[in-house]
């Protein structure tokens, strides 16, 4: 299948199949678009057109990351592709604080892939030099190291609004916090979590189970 790789506004790139399914991909924290693209080729082999923007403060988005930044590019990633009430569902897939801003964008009719959620940023500190070195926050622009992050994700809701068809991918060795959130989701409607081995929090998105288990669920 041919593909049209084109470049988006505030940094970012589409994948155009000139295919009706419709998927927009969220990086994490520390990322960027770059992150996603091997499950996004494999996506648009699937048929599917995709999106795959820079969250605010990374990659070649302007600007720090923030909460009045976030929600301004979610309205601005909104009007772009065109996803106003009434349209067809997408597919909406993140990673890490990319799955907390899909929760925030979900509508009824979309489909939601999470992976690796965190319900928040809060973490002892004895795992501090950890996690500082999982979550990359030298390649983020913010007032201060993770304060963009924890500001995020206290304001972003801490589940998805709408109860929508939704696969949850846990690592073999995730933090904590992630495993609160799929307990948190455990019993909702239309959830389906799942544990991907040998995987921590960065490396499930290169591991093959995880697109299997994606393109499997989108199949289903």
């Amino acid at each position: 299948m041919k593909f049209d790789l084109k470049s988006l506004p505030g940094g970012g790139v589409r994948i155009d199949t000139g295919q009706k399914p419709q998927a927009l991909l969220l990086h994490g924290y520390g990322g960027t678009h770059r992150d996603l693209l091997p499950l996004a080729l494999s996506l648009a082999q699937a048929g599917h057109s995709v999106w795959l923007p820079d969250l605010p403060g990374h990659g070649d988005a302007p600007g720090e990351l923030t909460s009045e930044a976030l929600t301004e590019a979610m309205e601005r990633w909104n009007a772009s592709i065109g996803r106003v009430p009434g349209t067809p569902g997408w597919l909406l897939l993140g990673h890490s604080l990319g799955a907390r801003v899909a929760w925030a964008m979900a509508r009824p009719g979309d489909g939601l892939v999470s992976v690796s959620p965190p319900l928040s940023a809060g973490f002892s500190s004895e795992l501090r030099k950890e996690l500082l070195s999982v979550l990359r926050p030298r390649w983020v622009r913010e007032s201060r190291p993770m304060m963009g992050l924890v500001e995020a994700l206290d304001t972003l809701p801490e589940a998805p609004e709408f109860q929508i068809e939704h696969l949850l991918l846990v690592a073999g060795r995730d933090l904590s916090s992630v495993e609160e959130a799929a307990a948190l989701l455990k019993d909702s409607p239309g959830c389906q979590i799942e544990r991907i081995p040998h995987t921590d929090h960065t490396s499930i998105l290169l591991h093959p189970a995880t697109s299997e288990r994606i393109l499997g669920w989108i199949g289903n």
